[in-house]
């Protein structure tokens, strides 16, 4: 589009808005503006305090909200389509090829509508905002999109807002507060009396991602991906109950889409609220995190956190991911836990079918030995949780329950599983950072492939041969300085 062009566009439809305006003036002379009340529910909460970033409210009696806002009838509207004004930009976009058709000048109407008649800040400044707006979207130019997510496991102990930008992406984490709590949903004339009030819903912290997007998915997939870090900068239970989704700069339908997301499986909450490992960030500790947040963005799979991508050549890293997830996330018992957390370990440090135990042990121990990790200890934890994996799933519950009291008897069962869930959470990031090192890819025909047999073997050589070691530990000195610890 010349600029010319835009400009005439602009004017027409400017002179759009001016028939929209004087529509309204006309309406509200003849008292034919239409008038329609929503009610809304909201918690009122009570009692709120966050002391050492750990918020605690309670939720009494809702509170039940009247808002009147107002509309143009249907003739109103039809008489806007059938002005010189309307057709004027139709046969523009017919001799300029502009992707301005009906539906999209319906969304410039109905937008523009619904702001002369109920926002009374929507004045000139605004309108020619709004112009831009519809232009961009029209022309399909990225528009901001933003995020916001109420997490759980994940504890903002900062009372002012910690903010970064990765990547093109803005970054705020900042603790709860009343209004994050005390949410209208509409009741009426949508939901009406099949509307239950909800419980005292628990958040432990918010998070906002926003960027200039084409797509809406591609914010959604960096919620996951932030939460893909929460959880291996630490070992902990980051998730979300829910989050919205909104558009700041669009008018059109199909680019305006907003609405709230659920995550949480609800009969698993109080589980994920008690008993797994929170992660806390800090003023302390956020530059630590954003210093591990900005190197591993870029190395991290896209298929670890996008449900739609499937990396070729790297299903081992999913396999082992996901299974670290269920352990930390699934309502289920100790040993299973155990077992999924062997199962992550082994898809990272096994390739072969003989000999599994003694390599599952010993190449764990020496791998995490040369990242600071007592390879002793490694061995025989690593050892204990083996066995308890064999035997639980050959579902022989008597031997299970032997290895369940011994295993109580030498540890605490939690203390057991955060730390093997700590060495899959280290070998995790040690095979994303290994997956950009040429020594260990392999591009066939585009796809790049981590060649995990050949890595194994550099593990295996390291233990009978100095330089092999040597070659090993340089590799994993790179790693070290992206681990948190």
């Amino acid at each position: 589009m010349t600029i010319n062009k835009e400009l005439l566009l602009t004017t027409k439809l400017k002179q759009l808005v001016i028939k929209i305006q004087n529509t309204i003036h006309a309406c509200q002379v003849s008292s034919s503006i239409e008038k329609y009340e929503s009610i809304y529910y909201c918690d009122r909460i009570t009692d709120f305090q966050n002391i050492d970033a750990n918020p605690t409210w309670k939720s009494e009696q809702a509170n039940y909200v009247n808002q009147v806002n107002y509309n143009l009838s249907q003739q109103a509207i039809n008489d806007i389509k059938n002005s010189d004004e309307y057709q004027s930009l139709i046969e523009y976009e017919i001799y300029n090829c502009t992707k301005i058709d009906d539906l999209s000048l319906n969304d410039f109407i109905r937008y523009t509508t619904d702001q002369l008649l109920n926002n009374q800040t929507f004045h000139e400044e605004k309108i020619n905002e709004a112009i831009n707006i519809f232009l961009n979207d029209i022309n399909q130019l990225p528009f901001k999109r933003g995020v916001n997510v109420k997490l759980l496991g994940v504890l903002i102990n900062s009372h002012t807002p910690l903010e970064f930008s990765i990547n093109d992406y803005k970054i705020i984490l900042r603790q709860i507060q009343v209004e994050d709590l005390e949410e209208k949903c509409i009741i009426y004339p949508y939901l009406e009396d099949s509307y239950l009030p909800r419980t005292n819903l628990r958040i432990d912290g918010i998070a906002t991602i926003e960027s200039y997007v084409s797509q809406g998915e591609e914010i959604l997939n960096e919620v996951e991906k932030l939460l893909a870090i929460f959880r291996l900068f630490r070992v902990c239970g980051a998730t979300y109950r829910s989050s919205f989704l909104y558009s700041k700069d669009a008018i059109l339908s199909n680019r305006k889409i907003s609405g709230t997301i659920g995550r949480i499986d609800y009969s698993n909450i109080s589980y994920v609220i008690s008993s797994i490992p929170k992660i806390k960030i800090s003023q302390e500790n956020i530059e630590a995190f954003i210093n591990f947040y900005t190197k591993i963005a870029d190395y991290i799979p896209v298929n670890l956190y996008s449900q739609g991508d499937r990396q070729a050549g790297m299903i081992h890293l999913l396999i082992a991911y996901q299974h670290y997830c269920q352990a930390l996330l699934s309502k289920t018992r100790i040993e299973e836990k155990i077992t999924n957390v062997v199962i992550g370990l082994e898809s990272l440090i096994l390739a072969e079918n003989q000999e599994i135990a003694f390599r599952f042990c010993v190449r764990g121990a020496k791998i995490l030995s040369l990242l600071n990790y007592s390879p002793i200890e490694v061995k025989k934890i690593l050892k204990v949780a083996y066995n308890i994996r064999s035997t639980f799933v050959h579902g022989d519950d008597i031997e299970l329950e032997k290895e369940v009291r011994k295993l109580d008897s030498n540890y605490q069962s939690q203390d057991f599983l955060l730390k093997i869930l700590d060495y899959l959470r280290i070998l995790i990031i040690v095979i994303i950072c290994l997956s950009k090192n040429s020594e260990f890819i392999l591009v066939k025909k585009d796809i790049i492939n981590f060649e995990k047999r050949k890595f194994l073997e550099l593990v295996d050589d390291s233990l009978i041969d100095k330089i092999q070691e040597s070659k090993l530990q340089g590799i994993l000195e790179d790693v070290k300085l992206i681990i948190p610890y």
